[in-house]
């Protein structure tokens, strides 16, 4: 319990230490911090962790083998990627832009400092919605048309406590999870708030589907709060988890859920009010970030590396590789 305490608070503090000492330091060491988050885009998954960013080959999914590196100052977690760049949220030192046009040699072609520290970060054409886990501004628009030269085109100052950790965009709003400020609905165009909706426990990532948010909510569980009318939130269901509800994604009216030591659910919410579990798989260590691609779900297990699971029958979550985390396994690969 008191390893995955420690844990949340890495995942919210952005940085290990001083970032002057720690950056220097690490490139003498190992890459032996844990996993935090993935984005793919086949055949690489981009991987980040307190230590930067990992590229990983997953052309052969059985025999996943790294390809390319590149560390970052801050604590790396948010990763999106768009065409052959690759944004991190780099935590406390901002936002990095990596070249992976040849993934065994990226290298950082733009970046953007802002006081806070990053966390998530969802790209619409030219704008880029990034979630800032701070007491100012919580959401920060910027536009990356020339990545050499982003610039700041809008902010959001949430009421409350405004440590943003996550974000969805969708046609007409942002929906914030708002750490202790609960689900925050702010109007895309105009960045106005429309409306709080407040929850029990600490808000920590937020999915959206045809006028469904699904929160999650940390010890509290899951909720799925219907947004059909932005302006009055309200909650139609509670599901209930064993760890601490960390990230969500949903495919279709699947619902997967990352909640460190107790693993992977999944649940079916094809009837909101009504949703079922389908699932639970339990990770060897800490779930956190993941990313869905087809059939597979590569999920980052902090110190047990990145897991590929084979989700065709998601009733059935198949362990299809383990990608280990640099320098803390000699030998990755190994499926069932």
């Amino acid at each position: 319990m008191h390893r995955y305490w420690l844990l949340l608070i890495i995942l919210s503090a952005g940085c290990i230490g001083s970032t002057e000492e720690t950056y220097y330091q690490r490139e003498q060491l190992e890459q032996s911090t844990g996993f935090l988050d993935v984005a793919v885009a086949y055949p690489y998954a981009y991987v980040t962790s307190s230590w930067g960013l990992n590229i990983i080959d997953f052309s052969d999914v059985r025999n996943p083998r790294l390809v390319g590196s590149l560390p970052t100052r801050g604590q790396a977690e948010g990763v999106f990627i768009k065409d052959s760049r690759v944004f991190v949220c780099d935590g406390l030192q901002g936002l990095k832009v990596v070249d992976v046009s040849n993934p065994e040699s990226p290298q950082v072609v733009g970046q953007f400092t802002y006081r806070g520290n990053l966390k998530q970060i969802e790209i619409e054409d030219d704008l880029a919605y990034v979630a800032n886990f701070n007491y100012v501004n919580g959401l920060l628009v910027l536009n990356v048309s020339d990545v050499s030269n982003i610039t700041l085109v809008g902010e959001f100052d949430p009421p409350g406590y405004e440590h943003v950790r996550d974000l969805f965009v969708d046609e007409k709003y942002v929906y914030l999870a708002d750490f202790t400020g609960g689900l925050q609905i702010v109007e895309k165009d105009t960045l106005r708030l429309v409306s709080t909706y407040q929850t029990r426990g600490v808000a920590y990532s937020v999915a959206v589907k045809d006028g469904i948010a699904v929160l999650a909510d940390s010890d509290a569980g899951v909720e799925v709060i219907n947004v059909s009318n932005p302006e009055e939130p309200h909650q139609v269901a509670k599901l209930h988890t064993m760890g601490y509800a960390i990230r969500v994604e949903l495919m279709d009216w699947l619902a997967f859920v990352t909640t460190g030591t107790d693993g992977l659910y999944i649940f079916n919410l094809s009837t909101p009010h009504r949703p079922k579990l389908v699932a639970r798989y339990d990770t060897p260590g800490n779930a956190f970030g993941f990313d869905i691609d087809g059939s597979y779900l590569y999920l980052a297990d902090f110190d047990n590396g990145l897991l590929v699971l084979d989700i065709s029958n998601p009733a059935a979550p198949r362990l299809i590789s383990r990608f280990p985390v640099p320098g803390q396994d000699e030998k990755g690969g190994g499926g069932d």
